[in-house]
């Protein structure tokens, strides 16, 4: 007589090496598309927090705190999840990338985000997490001695007539010039108008030009 074997065994096999593959595209799609997310995510709070840093730098801040703040309120903090450095990038160790040629590092800040995604499907092909590393940098320059010309002024207004009030800033604008100012091309009564919250902060050496009657603070 012929003994038949069973082959259910070797099928199984079949479904599990499946089931691994299966799992392995799913996670390739779901939790790269979530590293992806995450790294463009800790990018934008870099750069916005490089920004936060370097206006902190001018106002003569603490930099490095209001980087740290900055990172914290998009959800990057010091924490098992993510690490946030500050840095001049003529720090000891401290290496930034793609500056000018002949640039200072002393005028230049490094905000570092290193954040640790956590894998969800990948686990069963043994990705536990993945971890993003992105960097901003920023320029903190200006001299309260040296007086700049209104040539290059940070905010003009190229309206050129007799209206009143042709520079005006509403709602909750929070602006601060430094070593620099705004030029209003008209002759009204006002040159610069704020209304409602709105702040301009001004150094020493930012101007108001264009208008002869009045400046409206």
């Amino acid at each position: 007589m012929k003994s038949i074997k069973s082959q259910r065994g070797q099928a199984l096999i079949v479904i599990a090496l499946a089931a691994v593959v299966l799992f392995g595209f799913a996670a390739l799609a779901i939790d790269s598309s979530r590293v992806y997310s995450d790294k463009r995510h800790a990018q934008n709070a870099a750069d916005t927090s490089a920004l936060a840093a370097a206006l902190a730098k001018i106002r003569k801040q603490d930099y490095a705190a209001a980087a740290l703040s900055r990172a914290a309120n998009n959800g990057y903090a010091n924490d098992a999840d993510s690490t946030v450095t500050v840095n001049l990038c003529s720090d000891t160790g401290v290496t930034c990338q793609a500056l000018p040629a002949g640039a200072d590092p002393q005028e230049y800040i490094r905000v570092r985000i290193t954040s640790v995604v956590p894998m969800t499907l990948a686990r069963v092909i043994g990705w536990t997490s993945m971890t993003n590393d992105v960097d901003a940098i920023a320029r903190a320059k200006g001299n309260p001695n040296t007086p700049n010309p209104m040539f290059g002024a940070g905010l003009v207004a190229v309206r050129n007539d007799t209206s009143d009030d042709c520079f005006k800033v509403n709602g909750g604008a929070d602006l601060f010039l430094h070593d620099t100012g705004i030029f209003v091309n008209c002759t009204g009564n006002r040159a610069l108008l704020l209304n409602g919250s709105a702040n301009i902060g001004m150094d020493a050496n930012a101007q108001v030009a264009g208008c002869a009657n009045d400046v409206n603070f």
